[in-house]
C-alpha cells in the first residue's frame, strides 16, 4: 500500500496539475505540501480538508482513511518483524 502523498501526487497528476497549481487552489504553502507528497510528514485533518478541495476528486475522510490503513500496515508489518527476530 502506497502513503497518502503516493495517492495525492498520483490524484495531481491525473488532474494535469502541478504541486504548485494544487497549493494555490488549496491554500496550503508549496513546501508543506511537498512535504506531504514526499511522505516526509504526517497530513493533519486541516491540510486533509484543504487537498481534498483542490483536487476535487477526492474527499477528506478518503484521504485520512488511506493515511490511517497505511500507518495501520507499517505498524502491523514492524510487529511482525519484530516478532521474527
Amino acid at each position: 500500500m502506497d502513503h497518502v502523498g503516493t495517492v495525492i501526487d498520483r490524484l495531481i497528476k491525473q488532474q494535469g496539475m502541478t504541486q504548485k497549481e494544487l497549493s494555490e487552489r488549496s491554500g496550503i504553502t508549496t513546501g508543506h505540501l511537498s512535504l506531504i507528497v514526499s511522505g516526509k510528514c504526517v497530513i493533519s485533518i486541516p491540510s486533509a480538508v484543504a487537498i481534498a478541495n483542490g483536487l476535487r476528486v477526492i474527499s477528506a475522510r478518503e484521504i485520512l482513511n488511506h493515511q490511517t490503513e497505511y500507518q495501520l500496515n507499517q505498524y502491523e508489518e514492524s510487529l511482525t518483524h519484530a516478532q521474527e527476530t
